[in-house]
């Protein structure tokens, strides 16, 4: 239960801090691409941890250790597989899909960078389903809070070089 309130937490102090930092059109532009990133997560990364869970506490139950690995597998294997494809779309398409669908391609770059997290975030959900379903929970739930701090960090470190890159486009279409 604690986990989910550290996440929640470190999730609004990364908000309210891009938010001090960049201001509200420069969110705007930051939440366009999160929406993106978040719409082929939810499909392919947080979708599969349930099932996953479930299908391997299935196996396991049933004493089938090795088919609860080949369910993992194979699942991971498929989830991975389109969560590539997605990716790879998203980081070579990006202009094109954030002119597409928010008529701007100021999100293009923050799409790359959001598309190649899902090569680590859609893995590392799979392994979350799968342990839970094995019944240890507590790895996936230190890997999540572990990803969410990281990705604090991160975004901490790396906001004034985007904030440099935000004024080269903002001179180039003469706007703040």
């Amino acid at each position: 239960g604690m986990a989910a309130w550290t996440l929640l937490l470190l999730f609004l102090i990364k908000m309210i801090y891009m938010s001090y930092k960049n201001g509200m059109l420069g969110m705007t532009f930051y939440a366009y691409a999160s929406v993106i990133f978040l719409m082929i997560y939810i499909l392919f990364g947080m979708s599969v941890v349930p099932a996953l869970k479930k299908l391997v506490y299935f196996q396991m139950n049933r004493g089938s250790y090795r088919n609860a690995a080949k369910v993992y597998r194979s699942i991971s294997a498929v989830m991975i597989s389109i969560a590539g494809v997605s990716a790879v779309v998203l980081f070579f398409f990006s202009t094109q899909v954030s002119s597409a669908l928010f008529g701007t391609p100021l999100c293009s770059l923050l799409m790359k960078l959001m598309a190649a997290a899902l090569l680590f975030w859609v893995p590392m959900a799979c392994l979350r389903g799968y342990m839970e379903g094995i019944g240890n929970a507590m790895p996936g739930i230190f890997a999540e809070i572990l990803a969410h701090v990281t990705g604090l960090v991160v975004t901490i470190l790396f906001q004034p070089m985007f904030a440099e890159y935000g004024r080269k486009v903002a001179a180039l279409v003469r706007q703040d």
